[in-house]
């Protein structure tokens, strides 16, 4: 699927120029995509044998091919799961303990770091499919950081396949102060036969033949896994609890319809902050669907702005009125691999 998937989504888009790659992973679950296949990408194919020496088709050799959830699922997965520096390929990466080690996105860690230092943090909502944010939070309370759980999430949680025995011993379930809703599931769970999840400290389900990690696209909710519902539910009693929503790389687009239904259901004139390079833009969405909401538009990940800002105003603010923010987040290295790539992360 390594060049069959780029190469559909490169077709799809000279008929939809307007839409986002999100669309096409979600039309693609929906229903197969048919495309015309190139006969020189035959062989890359994995139903091709190199043992068997056919020899490479014609350059004008065109069969038509239809992409399925299937094989769009599992290219994702490795996609986003595979580490982006080089150096790092030749690790083991099924089974590394990605839960228990910290976060590499100094953006991200900068930008909880403020949100913590002014509010005392409710929940967490993320469309993302990485574990990053489990990274930053931590497994557990700490005097540093307030830990992550995954609320009443139905499934059973597996200790880490690490040489490290320390990591084995030293394991246990998030049992931090941050709920931690992901509305489109993440990498580390993996779907079992009754319905519950197999919940991993690794991303051995992105790894394995055919991908098994529960993730999914953009969905209407008929469509939506009965093992999100959980999720879901939680998802909205967080934002429905919090006095502020504090939303960071999150553009709340259109075609994502159940998020914005989400949204606008919890919203009840809360004051939401928003941390983008496109804050206007985001902010606009946000008042379609929270018209009685109070804003505030700030500097995205990475500015240098955000933190002399946040500097500025943090003694006003913590004297002031003390909320429960809702955080919403995309982790920057998500959003790189999205640029290169179709994904269904937002």
């Amino acid at each position: 699927m390594a060049k069959e998937v780029p190469e559909a989504y490169r077709q799809w888009r000279i008929s939809n120029p307007d839409e986002n790659a999100e669309s096409f992973v979600g039309r693609v679950y929906q229903s197969s995509f048919p495309f015309d296949l190139p006969g020189t990408y035959f062989p890359y194919h994995s139903t091709y044998d190199p043992q068997m020496q056919l020899p490479e088709p014609l350059e004008d050799c065109i069969r038509q091919w239809h992409l399925s959830w299937p094989d769009m699922s599992e290219y994702l997965q490795l996609r986003l799961a595979w580490p982006l520096e080089p150096a790092r390929w030749a690790t083991e990466l099924r089974y590394k303990a990605h839960l228990l080690r910290s976060s590499r996105c100094a953006a991200q860690i900068a930008a909880i770091r403020e949100v913590l230092a002014r509010f005392d943090l409710l929940g967490a909502v993320t469309a993302n499919y990485d574990v990053t944010l489990e990274q930053v939070l931590g497994m557990a309370p700490t005097s540093e950081w307030p830990g992550f759980n995954y609320g009443n999430l139905r499934g059973v949680y597996h200790p880490p396949n690490t040489p490290f025995p320390r990591e084995r011993q030293q394991f246990r379930p998030p049992s931090g102060l941050v709920r931690l809703s992901k509305l489109h599931g993440s990498l580390n769970w993996s779907p079992k036969a009754d319905g519950d999840l197999d919940i991993y400290c690794d991303l051995r389900a992105a790894f394995r033949r055919g991908g098994t990690a529960a993730i999914i696209p953009p969905l209407p909710e008929k469509q939506v896994p009965s093992w999100l519902d959980h999720v879901w539910g939680e998802a909205f009693a967080t934002l429905r609890e919090a006095d502020v929503w504090v939303v960071i790389g999150y553009s709340l687009p259109a075609y994502d319809i159940e998020v914005r239904r989400l949204f606008s259901a919890a919203n009840h004139g809360q004051h939401i902050e928003i941390l983008d390079p496109n804050a206007p833009v985001v902010a606009g969405s946000f008042a379609e669907i929270a018209p009685n909401a109070s804003y505030e538009l700030r500097p995205g990940l990475g500015d240098s702005g955000a933190s002399s800002h946040s500097q500025r105003r943090r003694g006003a603010r913590s004297r002031g009125r003390k909320s429960h923010p809702q955080f919403t987040e995309d982790a920057k290295r998500g959003a790189t691999r999205r640029r290169s790539a179709p994904s269904a992360a937002s």
